[in-house]
């Protein structure tokens, strides 16, 4: 028997048998099991928003990466990561410290070389962002933060 016949034959038969199974695998009325999120995913997604809104698209807007840069083999531009993270059900969950904040740093990439950019934290209740002044060591607003970088004509 020519092997490409017989290759038809098979899928054919396997194709059918799959399709026979699944009519009557959904013809069960098992109950339909739902995963809810969990109030830390939901926090999670919260902080990241407002990291995302608050501190990284500003930088990103005001910052210009050459065009050599970003096609190389590492990626260029801003990078953000929390410290304190968990995983739960295959998701990154955040864990606040003591004080009721969740830290992390910014950096920015030029091809393979990060470069340390600031250090912030998320309000764990009212999620307002902000940034550590280095000079300072204070946390100021990520507004204030952003405008301070930005008069002082610092090169991020």
């Amino acid at each position: 028997m020519n092997y490409s016949i017989f290759a038809l034959l098979l899928s054919t038969a396997l194709f059918l048998q799959g399709g026979t199974f699944n009519i009557f695998q959904t013809a069960k009325n098992e109950p339909v099991k739902v995963e809810m999120a969990t109030p830390t995913a939901d926090i999670t997604e919260k902080a990241e928003a407002a990291v995302e809104s608050q501190l990284i698209s500003p930088l990103r807007k005001r910052t210009v990466v050459k065009k050599s840069e970003m096609f190389s083999r590492c990626p260029s531009g801003y990078n953000y990561a929390f410290r304190n993270t968990d995983y739960l059900n295959n998701k990154q969950v955040l864990i606040a410290e003591d004080d009721g904040n969740f830290y992390g740093d910014v950096e920015l990439y030029s091809g393979c070389r990060p470069h340390q950019v600031c250090e912030y934290r998320v309000n764990a209740k009212t999620f307002v962002v902000e940034a550590r002044v280095l000079s300072t060591e204070e946390f100021v607003s990520a507004k204030q933060w952003l405008a301070n970088t930005e008069s002082k004509g610092e090169s991020l």
